[in-house]
């Protein structure tokens, strides 16, 4: 068998030898280049394959879509320090309002206030706030307005005070206890001009 297959091949080869030496030259390249386009597709194909098992989902960053913070716009009028109408998070309460205004006036009825407004209720888009003056509602009278006691009052209360603010407010709880209201001044918590506006609001 292996002999027949020689014979074959050594025929063939003769019969390769009878053509004119161009047709060989080029039957010959074409197997060569044949060789070297089959090689080129392999190592080709081999690359590919590599680089997509090097490819992992942890090389690709996912990012959820991020949402803007709904924004709210409150009106803000009456016995504040400072009325206006304010940007405000959909998270926000009543007493943010009124900290965003610098808190009620030494003119609100604060009365009224505490019996009216509930200071933890969420604010929705364009709410209306009015706090009253004293003396604007049927039953208000300066003669009863209540005084926050700087000893007791939270701080929500305090910041509520005209012209106090959040550091003044852990200012007057760190100096506790008062003997009275005028201590807020000789412990200089407060400035003399500041004691002048809440000096009728304030108490022990």
């Amino acid at each position: 068998m292996a002999k027949k297959q020689q014979t074959v091949f050594h025929e063939y080869l003769s019969e390769i030898r009878k053509l004119p030496k161009s047709i060989v030259i080029l039957f010959t390249t074409s197997l060569l280049l044949g060789g070297i386009a089959i090689i080129g597709l392999l190592v080709i194909h081999s690359i590919n394959q590599k680089l997509q098992v090097s490819v992992s989902t942890n090389d690709f960053v996912i990012t959820k879509p991020t949402t803007s913070p709904v924004r709210l716009f409150v009106d803000i009028e009456g016995a504040v320090e400072t009325p206006g109408v304010y940007e405000v998070t959909e998270s926000s309460r009543l007493v943010d309002a009124l900290k965003l205004a610098h808190g009620l006036s030494s003119q609100a009825d604060r009365n009224y206030v505490a019996h009216t407004f509930n200071l933890a209720k969420k604010l929705q888009d364009e709410d209306k706030l009015y706090i009253p003056f004293i003396g604007e509602t049927q039953d208000s009278d300066q003669t009863q307005q209540t005084t926050v006691n700087i000893n007791t009052a939270s701080r929500t209360e305090l910041e509520l005070l005209p012209g106090i603010g959040s550091v003044t407010t852990e200012n007057i709880i760190d100096h506790r206890p008062y003997a009275d209201v005028y201590e807020l001044v000789t412990k200089k918590v407060v400035g003399q001009k500041i004691f002048d506006r809440i000096k009728n609001l304030v108490g022990i």
